[in-house]
């Protein structure tokens, strides 16, 4: 989904920012996706020391597929089970931050 909103090719740390949860390994995630011919890695010609990623019709086919699903969980869902949903995420994102913080704290003592 973040290629499929960039109207230019973005590099793995650009990726990683707009990602939700940015601990992710993008460079693996990347070459999984581009050995499923879902996304296309080249050299930025800009810069030889970025790689640039853009997403191949394939790749928006696959979005789109999932989209239609995601639409149909959430038309099924009710209001309340949005919410609950929602509120689970911010919880996990409480319990994230909460033990990345306490990570840093330990690597420093």
């Amino acid at each position: 989904r973040i290629l499929r909103g960039s109207k230019q090719p973005l590099s793995t740390q650009q990726i990683r920012k707009r990602m939700l949860d940015r601990m992710s390994d993008v460079s693996r995630i990347v070459d999984r996706l581009v050995d499923k011919k879902l996304v296309h890695k080249s050299t930025s010609g800009f810069d030889r020391r970025l790689v640039e990623v853009t997403i191949t019709p394939p790749g928006l086919q696959m979005l789109s597929k999932l989209d239609k699903m995601i639409d149909d969980f959430e038309n099924r869902a009710n209001v309340s089970d949005l919410t609950r949903m929602a509120q689970l995420s911010d919880l996990l994102d409480e319990f994230r931050d909460y033990f990345h913080i306490k990570k840093d704290n330990a690597e420093k003592d």
